[in-house]
């Protein structure tokens, strides 16, 4: 599921996207899931947690804030 249209030069092999972009839009997308979650209307919070952890689990995903906290851990000891 692509939330970001303008996103797929990106995820079509033409330009990786950084591991901020890979996070930022995770965030996005984890943040209008909330929405609907929060929505005043009878909704099935299931597929609604399923959604999210598809968002936050994706493997491109794992591995860039992976490198992200290793990258923050160094500059700290710096």
């Amino acid at each position: 599921m692509l939330l970001f249209p303008g996103w797929t030069a990106f995820l079509d092999g033409e330009e990786e996207m950084t591991d901020q972009q890979l996070a930022l839009q995770a965030i996005n997308e984890a943040q209008l899931i909330l929405e609907e979650y929060l929505r005043p209307r009878p909704q099935n919070n299931e597929d609604i947690l399923d959604k999210l952890v598809e968002v936050l689990e994706r493997p491109d995903l794992v591995v860039a804030v992976s490198r992200l906290q290793q990258q923050s851990n160094l500059s700290v000891r710096k």
